[in-house]
């Protein structure tokens, strides 16, 4: 007979809504169907739960009067309730002021650097280089300079990429999936979910 396996994910957003085998593992095998349909619970309110991998096989084995079922994976699977609904306002808001700060700390550190390495006589200079005269209007060296590093800034983040490469991820995608990685190892650690 053909062994069942479940490949138990390390974690899983959802509604809060009814649970189901196939939200938190993979199934392969003959009862693939029976154990998919299977609800482990209701998720009630949001927060972060672990429901670790004994747990769904002895719920799978209840269920399915089989005990031929493997698994395969992780130990414990976190699953974070969060609704999907509308967003508040509140949270618009504070997205918008948390942007403008960053907007204006980025604008105050470019600006100090600029300072701090003359960059006027460094934008005479090359104005002098190409028109052979200094004007004092810096303007037409300043905006193309300026739109230069906002458009080198995007290139480096890989923001202009039309589809993702995985062989060669941008800056960015690497960043977030450090933090996807930490964030999941913490979670499954016991850092701030309640057990099943």
């Amino acid at each position: 007979m053909v062994r069942t396996y479940l490949y138990i994910k390390e974690s899983v957003n959802k509604d809060p809504s009814q649970l189901y085998i196939s939200d938190v593992a993979d199934v392969w095998g003959p009862l693939k169907q029976k154990l998919c349909g299977i609800n482990i619970g209701e998720l009630k309110e949001c927060g972060a739960f672990a429901i670790s991998s004994l747990d769904i096989l002895r719920i799978c084995s209840e269920s399915s009067g089989s005990s031929d079922i493997g698994v395969l994976g992780s130990d414990k699977c976190v699953v974070i309730a969060n609704p999907q609904g509308r967003r508040k306002p509140l949270t618009i808001i504070k997205a918008i002021i948390s942007l403008l700060v960053m907007f204006a700390g980025g604008a105050v550190a470019i600006i100090t650097y600029h300072m701090d390495a003359e960059m006027v006589k460094v934008i005479d200079s090359v104005q002098k280089f190409f028109t052979g005269n200094v004007t004092g209007n810096t303007l037409v060296v300043s905006i193309p300079y300026t739109v230069g590093i906002a458009l080198g800034v995007l290139g480096f983040c890989g923001l202009f990429r039309k589809k993702k490469d995985i062989t060669n991820p941008s800056m960015i995608e690497l960043e977030l999936y450090e933090h996807q990685k930490q964030i999941d190892n913490f979670s499954k650690e016991g850092g701030f979910w309640d057990d099943w």
